[in-house]
């Protein structure tokens, strides 16, 4: 199949789809931590004969900023309270860990102006599988693509339901194979320098944003190609 021609598209939507996109490619290769914060141990207490101290700690489940253009965003983080029981006895059980029910906080992040576009966007804690990465990067076949977007949509699913309407269509397949091989592709001359790679998942972030919206990935990546991905999943 050819790869099709320029089409019009939503620069906002298509926008919002690659601040996902990088999210997501960050993670496939690098991983992202569960954001737990340091555990803080209470003092030592004598109950009942035995001594008995608590650790807490926060995790962050999930993070989502809806953006309005020129002003702060909301951003919303989805978090588990974790209470570590841990008692000095002769047995020596093991800590003793309990889940509070989740809590949600809300504070405003300052937009970048060229960030013109408005949704949600969610930013959950994601395991790395960079050998996912390194199929999509290098593809051997148009049956090979197909079979790396299936584990790829399996693995983001895992993350969030959010994620089941981020499937590339079926029929795009063709121009993903052919991605890698567009004019402003980012070069491999050295493979080893982490800046050419992290090329490499803005061009894709683009060229997967694109195919989900119906346009080429040579197009999605020409409309941004001036535009910089705000990392909103940081700080």
């Amino acid at each position: 199949m050819g790869l099709r021609g320029p089409q019009s598209a939503d620069l906002g939507a298509l926008k919002l789809l690659t601040v996902q996109w990088a999210y997501l490619l960050l993670g496939l290769r690098n991983g992202h931590p569960d954001l737990v914060e340091l555990l803080e141990w209470k003092p030592w207490r004598e109950r009942d004969g035995v001594k008995v101290r608590y650790g807490i700690a926060f995790r962050i489940t999930l993070a989502h900023v809806v953006s309005t253009p020129g002003i702060s965003g909301s951003i919303k983080f989805l978090r588990d309270k974790l209470i570590v029981k841990d008692q000095r006895n002769s047995s020596n059980e093991p800590p003793q860990l309990y889940a509070e029910p989740l809590e949600r906080i809300q504070r405003n992040k300052y937009l970048p102006d060229d960030f013109s576009s408005n949704g949600p966007l969610y930013f959950p804690s994601i395991s790395p599988r960079p050998d996912l990465w390194q199929r999509l990067k290098h593809p051997r076949s148009i049956k090979g693509v197909k079979q790396t977007v299936d584990d790829l949509y399996r693995w983001m699913c895992d993350a969030g339901e959010v994620f089941k309407q981020y499937r590339i269509p079926e029929d795009r397949i063709a121009e993903l194979y052919q991605a890698p091989r567009l004019w402003n592709y980012p070069g491999a001359t050295d493979k080893k320098r982490r800046s050419s790679d992290d090329k490499r998942i803005e061009f894709f972030a683009k060229a997967l944003a694109g195919l989900i919206l119906g346009i080429s990935p040579a197009t999605a990546t020409k409309k941004l190609s001036r535009w910089k991905i705000p990392p909103l999943w940081k700080g």
